[in-house]
């Protein structure tokens, strides 16, 4: 599993929603980070024409063949 977490989720707000994760397998990003910056961290690229804003809330995405390793959750508050 991979997290990303926006840097306005609290290390109790991450415990609260996940659990006990790991440091090695969260990420926190700002409001700066795209959906094409999440993608890119985890080696997909997709073209501008196609990148987004992250959706705030609780989002998750399966790893699909080929696509990436891990399933994914994405906490933007």
């Amino acid at each position: 599993m991979r997290y990303f977490i926006a840097k306005t989720v609290s290390k109790e707000g991450l415990n609260l929603m996940f659990g006990d994760t790991s440091n090695d397998t969260v990420t926190v990003f700002d409001e700066t980070w795209t959906m094409a910056t999440i993608l890119e961290f985890l080696g997909v690229e997709i073209g501008p024409e196609k990148d987004q804003e992250i959706p705030r809330g609780l989002s998750q995405f399966e790893a699909v063949e080929g696509d990436f390793d891990q399933n994914v959750f994405i906490l933007n508050l």
